[in-house]
């Protein structure tokens, strides 16, 4: 049995935790030490500020050498350049996917970095894909390690999905 270690244990992760009983998953803070030897596989989940990108540098530096350790980062479509309204977050993600792309395409390593870019997760009234569907695609891109970069989303037009969004923020401004 596989054993990963993921950053967080809620929502998403939580759901990641629980989805697949092939893979063991340990949760761990963002500002946790890991230890890295125990795993194979880092799903680095939890969005802090620019914690992913410090955490992808940690594990490559640990275990970049080790081709049977996978490194899984947990993305955005907002990582894409001029889509998204949430300047900083959009940065982040962008940078996380800079960093992990020059780690593949520049380096000598010999790990396995893949990339999920989400698109809008779990709203209760938007378009949206559910954590149960997008902790499932995760556990599926792990088996399948040829897959080393994909943006999964709701199929809705963007534009309608980002108009929702600011619909939902009127209404919950006006409720408050």
């Amino acid at each position: 049995m596989k054993k990963a270690v993921i950053t967080g244990s809620t929502k998403l992760a939580k759901s990641i935790i629980f989805a697949d009983s092939d893979i063991m998953v340990d949760s761990v803070r963002v500002e946790t030490p890991i230890e890295w030897h125990k795993y194979d596989i880092f799903i680095n989940c939890a969005h802090v500020d620019f914690e992913q990108i410090k955490l992808l540098e940690t594990a490559v530096k640990e275990r970049g050498r080790d081709e049977n350790f996978t490194i899984v980062n947990i993305s955005s479509r907002a990582a894409r350049p001029n889509i998204s309204p949430g300047k900083l977050y959009a940065s982040q993600k962008a940078a996380l996917n800079h960093l992990a792309d020059n780690y593949k395409f520049n380096s000598d390593i010999r790990c396995n970095i893949q990339t999920i870019n989400f698109g809008l997760l779990n709203h209760e009234y938007v378009s949206s894909i559910s954590y149960e569907d997008a902790a499932k695609w995760v556990h599926h891109i792990i088996k399948n390690p040829e897959i080393t970069d994909i943006t999964l989303q709701h199929p809705e037009n963007y534009n309608q999905v980002q108009a929702d969004k600011e619909l939902m923020k009127d209404i919950e401004r006006l409720l408050h």
